[in-house]
């Protein structure tokens, strides 16, 4: 009889699994699972990151870009001013705005001129917009800077969102050559009789955004041979 139950017993041990066994056999998949799943995560996070990474990059090429198209496009028109009573360049430059006549687009060298305005908007200040207005130019009538910077500003006239959510500011630069051959930077472009040598544009990020956009230097295509020759 004690044989039959030794038996029994040394055949179930080869059948089954004991209760210890079981245990240690579902922490060790548990513990798989937890490294698959969290290799997983961090594969997920990152691709999304890189992507996120990507598309900023390419919203800041193509912003900057067409920035840099329309500032080398600046004309050099001259209107009449109201507060200097002369002929002055139509380009009014602040230090986070600036007017100037141009063309929004290069295809239209050649056609009507344009009032041209940039700024950032920050009344949402959880969300600023980098904003472009435009409006008809007309170089019969004197203009009015002061009177045309509220009539911006209060967006009365036609009016672009380029960007949402990025740019907290944008700065202007403005340089002039000097007598001595160095020149020096401004940070406002007013009533002046010709277009500045360079513009510089650099910007300050929102907290949302990862990552920090180079400033710009551009040339306006009315100096651009003049600079080219100097070099």
């Amino acid at each position: 009889m004690n044989g039959r139950t030794e038996s029994s017993r040394e055949v179930s041990r080869q059948r089954g699994f004991t209760l210890l066994e079981l245990l240690i056999a579902l922490v060790l998949s548990g513990l798989i699972m937890a490294l698959v799943f969290g290799g997983l995560s961090i594969a997920i996070r990152s691709w999304e990151t890189v992507g996120q990474r990507s598309e900023h990059i390419s919203e800041a090429f193509t912003l900057q870009h067409f920035l840099r198209q329309q500032l080398m496009g600046v004309s050099d028109e001259r209107v009449a001013s109201l507060e200097e009573g002369t002929l002055v360049v139509g380009f009014y430059g602040l230090e986070n705005e600036l007017i100037f006549t141009g063309f929004l687009n290069a295809d239209d060298q050649g056609k009507l001129l344009t009032w041209i305005y940039l700024r950032v908007n920050t009344e949402d200040l959880l969300k600023p917009r980098l904003q472009l207005s435009t409006a008809p130019f007309d170089n019969v009538e004197e203009v009015d800077w002061e009177q045309m910077l509220a009539d911006f500003r209060t967006e009365s006239t036609s009016t672009y969102t380029l960007l949402q959510g990025t740019l907290q500011q944008i700065r202007f630069e403005y340089f002039e050559d000097e007598p001595d051959g160095q020149g020096q930077w401004h940070s406002e472009w007013r009533d002046r009789y010709a277009l500045p040598k360079l513009i510089r544009l650099s910007f300050e990020m929102t907290d949302s955004q990862p990552l920090d956009w180079p400033e710009i230097i551009v040339v306006p295509r009315e100096h651009s041979y003049v600079i080219k020759s100097a070099t």
